[in-house]
């Protein structure tokens, strides 16, 4: 960046310093070509205004993190690499100040795979649980793409987490009813996505939370299979399946392994 005054410069530390390197925003004292003897100087440079300390860093990082957000412009390499400085610095003396920690809450700053952007706790870092359901819903999966985060974003799951971000299924139910999109034609509904409405029912019948009303809107058609046809309403036999589905325990993986195994099959498809 060339030559700066003091107030404009930052010292950088070994320690904290991966937060001035998330942005090309802060210009560092260049320690390549002063050594690192200049960093024994850390006392006289801040009187002569440099940013030396992590406090003061971190309301510039803040300040800089707001505007990218709001311009919706904080890159793939940038995300990784503040994601890998949250990380690095987790069990150390230098703990994130609560106005940098607000900042990181609400800034929308992760871009998902609906071409938005959003604050963590309004994402999801897609997974498993997510599989079957993801493909009869539109839900705001982090972008895990090649052109944005990438599969690099999994390696942080704990700190997207602490974020706010969503990881479990049954941890972030309150999407699904804004999400579902049902295929016109049921034959596409496979009997995977069934059960993933029906983990869905669950959670909301164990938080004794009611299903929403754009939920039983969406799955108001006839889409559930029967010897009959499809031509069993949801909202007609709700009651029911979550009294069937108390029997069923999560836990019990080798129960619900045999459930879904005939279901799933390729003969099973095939012939239906």
């Amino acid at each position: 960046m060339g030559y700066k005054s003091p107030v404009e410069s930052y010292l950088f530390n070994p320690e904290w310093g991966c937060l001035l390197q998330i942005f090309h925003s802060f210009p560092l004292i260049d320690q390549n070509y002063y050594g690192s003897s200049i960093l024994l100087y850390k006392t006289e440079l801040k009187q002569l205004g440099v940013i030396v300390d992590f406090e003061e860093a971190t309301k510039a990082f803040a300040g800089v993190f707001k505007q990218q957000g709001a311009l919706s412009s904080i890159k793939k390499d940038s995300v990784l690499r503040f994601l890998d400085c949250y990380k690095k610095l987790e069990g150390t003396t230098f703990k994130f100040p609560e106005d940098l920690k607000s900042c990181i809450r609400n800034v929308k700053w992760l871009r998902t795979r609906l071409s938005d952007y959003r604050v963590p706790k309004d994402c999801i870092l897609f997974g498993p649980d997510w599989e079957s359901i993801s493909s009869i819903s539109r839900l705001p999966f982090i972008d895990d793409s090649g052109n944005y985060n990438g599969d690099g974003i999994r390696e942080y799951k704990k700190e997207l987490k602490s974020m706010g971000a969503v990881l479990a299924f049954k941890d972030g139910y309150r999407f699904v009813a804004d999400g579902l999109h049902l295929p016109r034609d049921p034959d596409n509904i496979t009997p995977a996505n069934v059960y993933s409405l029906l983990e869905y029912i669950r959670n909301l019948h164990e938080k004794k939370k009611p299903l929403p009303d754009s939920f039983l809107k969406k799955v108001s058609q006839k889409w559930l299979k029967t010897s009959a046809g499809y031509g069993l309403l949801m909202t007609a036999c709700c009651s029911i399946l979550i009294g069937i589905l108390s029997y069923i325990k999560r836990t019990d993986h080798l129960l619900m392994k045999n459930i879904m195994a005939p279901r799933l099959s390729p003969t099973t498809n095939s012939s239906t």
